[in-house]
């Protein structure tokens, strides 16, 4: 396909291009080709000056345009006539009389050259291939045979004029290779054309690439400060969830420490009430079954020192009224209770109380009663132990002293049990 000789378009010079590849050579230039068409209109003007130079016919053709070339580069086909006239050739009409054969076998011609108002294109046998050799297309195309025929007439429906190119073309390279190696098409030849806008839009392309390129520095400034700015906002997330989480941790430990607090809060005021209900109902049972003011008077005593309220002066103390309805004494502070504990024990060292009772209930006033224990009768003894009674007798005030609450409760507790 290489060895094959193809002119591609330029201008208007389409006839140019049709006589050199329908020659398979460079043999015509556009000055040649005008030379030629001003030989044609000087031998036209010879004829109409012929019928005279005054007529109006005469006058019409000299004041009109050459019919044979123009400014653009179009030659007519007596341009092209004249031009092959050199080489021996002429053109037929393919639809003339003479053309019959033609017409019926285009497979037996040598060549067609074709024309559409100011286009002319070439079709040629080259070796025993027919290739389309027109300069609109960026390559040769080949045809066959039996497409050959279908082309013309596609041609002759569409409005070209089809000539016959009749005589012995000159010898060339590409028909004797391609008599010998015919060609192999694959693909057909685009027109130039559908190229050329192919290729702007390809420039077009390129230069919003290239627009691109230039603006990419900014473009990654830009995009480099955005990833920034992303991954600051992602690690203040992190930090601020972390923190949320350590937040809450801390909340549910110090909820879990309040809460343990409190139930041990709970269960120590459970014990204590629970405490206070069993010797009650001791205190209780001691009523019920000794009966009598007296049992009344001593076990009111004892509620008096086990609840801590024991009175210092008879307006606190416990009466046997309130004992009897059940009602509570009114709560006092640690230190009116301390006061009244260490009141009740001196009074438990008084001397002038009789040895042979180990308790002896002396009213101060009327509506009071106080519950006074008997001297010990061993000076050396030592008190009482946690939860056990070691001696029937009372402890000094000194011992009590130095006992705990629950030691002293206890020890209120066996009086009142060997009351």
């Amino acid at each position: 396909m290489d060895l094959i000789f193809h002119e591609k378009q330029e201008g208007s010079l389409c006839a140019q291009h049709c006589l050199n590849v329908l020659l398979q050579g460079p043999y015509f230039n556009p000055v040649d080709l005008a030379s030629i068409g001003r030989q044609l209109d000087e031998a036209e003007r010879t004829r109409m000056a012929e019928g005279g130079i005054d007529s109006a016919e005469y006058n019409r053709f000299v004041a009109g345009e050459s019919s044979n070339v123009d400014d653009s580069g179009f030659f007519s086909v007596q341009v092209i006539e004249s031009a092959l006239s050199t080489f021996g050739l002429r053109l037929v009409r393919f639809d003339s009389p003479q053309s019959a054969s033609a017409r019926a076998n285009p497979t037996s011609c040598k060549a067609f050259i074709c024309n559409l108002e100011q286009h002319w294109l070439t079709i040629r046998k080259l070796g025993h291939q027919w290739f389309n050799l027109n300069s609109l297309l960026t390559n040769p195309h080949l045809l066959s045979d039996m497409y050959l025929s279908m082309y013309l007439e596609q041609l002759r429906a569409e409005g070209y004029s089809i000539f016959v190119v009749e005589g012995e073309l000159p010898a060339c390279a590409s028909h004797d290779v391609l008599l010998l190696q015919p060609a192999v098409q694959h693909t057909a030849p685009a027109l130039l054309d559908d190229v050329a806008i192919e290729t702007s839009a390809a420039d077009d392309s390129g230069g919003e690439n290239a627009s691109r390129m230039e603006s990419a520095p900014g473009q990654d400034q830009s995009l480099s400060d955005v990833l920034e700015m992303s991954r600051q906002l992602a690690h203040e997330e992190e930090q601020r969830q972390l923190q949320a989480a350590l937040d809450a941790s801390c909340t549910g430990s110090s909820g879990s420490t309040g809460g343990a607090q409190g139930s041990a809060s709970r269960s120590t005021l459970d014990e204590s009430a629970m405490m206070r209900q069993a010797v009650q109902a001791s205190l209780d049972s001691l009523t019920t079954t000794t009966g009598g003011s007296g049992s009344n008077r001593t076990a009111a005593s004892n509620v008096a020192l086990l609840s801590g309220n024991s009175a210092a002066s008879p307006a606190t103390e416990v009466s046997s009224q309130q004992l009897a309805v059940g009602r509570k004494p009114p709560v006092e502070s640690a230190a009116d209770m301390r006061q009244k504990r260490l009141a009740y024990f001196d009074r438990q060292q008084k001397p002038e109380q009789p040895p042979q009772h180990q308790h002896r209930v002396v009213s101060e006033e009327p509506g009071s009663l106080v519950a006074v224990p008997s001297p010990a009768t061993d000076k050396g003894s030592s008190p009482i132990a946690a939860g056990s009674v070691q001696s029937q007798s009372a402890a000094p005030v000194a011992d009590l002293m130095r006992m705990s609450e629950d030691e002293q409760l206890e020890y209120a507790l066996a009086m009142s049990q060997q009351q």
